[in-house]
């Protein structure tokens, strides 16, 4: 039997639903993740839809996992979701819509023990093969990013809800942030210039993290605004 796919290792036992396992990021993580010992299954009847695409096995598995009182999922998001690209704002905007995606499910499963991470990757796949600076191809192969998917997989991973950006032998930690509170003022003609001056004065506060968005409104709305 192949060294890929003998059921040994600290994942054997476990199921690894891959979708989209046939190439590129996919392949990588599918032999990775049976060289650790899981059953992997690979689902590509998903592909032409990138948010529903993962939405849908993710439930899926969560209507599974929850129950059983155990769970990872990971889902492949992009930092496109995060910053933007340009020439590519749908696809941007559906991967930003997964990372959204991503914490709400981490913030429903966690207490059932099912934790969910999102990896942002940076890697040669077929969207990003003709672009891809040719002083770069050599440290972006696929199989460089499997090593942060199969640790997300174990049974001894405790991080839920985080954003991991990877590639190239390189990894950072990535997250949303809301900036310092100030007041705005109660007057119906907020001119440009004034609305720029809030900004730069939430800005130079210390950023912070929210579990999900209704953390992130009591914080919001806490204590006295400072003038």
């Amino acid at each position: 039997m192949p060294e890929a796919f003998v059921l040994a290792g600290p994942l054997a036992g476990r199921v690894a639903i891959v979708s989209g396992g046939g190439r590129g990021l996919g392949r990588s993580f599918c032999l990775a993740l049976a060289r650790q010992g899981a059953m992997v299954v690979v689902n590509d009847e998903v592909l032409a839809v990138n948010l529903q695409g993962s939405i849908r096995p993710a439930r899926a598995a969560m209507a599974v996992m929850r129950p059983a009182g155990y769970g990872r999922i990971i889902l492949v998001a992009s930092t496109g979701g995060l910053h933007g690209d340009v020439g590519l704002s749908a696809y941007a905007a559906s991967k930003g819509g997964l990372l959204a995606f991503g914490r709400s499910l981490a913030a429903e499963g966690a207490a059932k023990g099912v934790l969910t991470n999102l990896l942002l990757p940076y890697a040669l796949t077929q969207m990003t093969d003709d672009g891809m600076p040719s002083s770069a191809r050599k440290h972006m192969e696929p199989d460089a990013v499997a090593p942060v998917l199969t640790a997300l997989a174990s049974e001894g991973c405790r991080l839920n809800g985080e954003y991991i950006v990877t590639g190239g032998g390189r990894l950072r930690r990535a997250s949303v942030v809301e900036w310092g509170t100030v007041p705005l003022p109660d007057d119906p003609d907020l001119s440009p210039g004034r609305l720029e001056d809030l900004l730069a004065r939430s800005h130079a506060g210390e950023p912070k993290e929210f579990r999900v968005s209704v953390d992130a409104f009591a914080d919001l709305m806490d204590g006295e605004v400072p003038g």
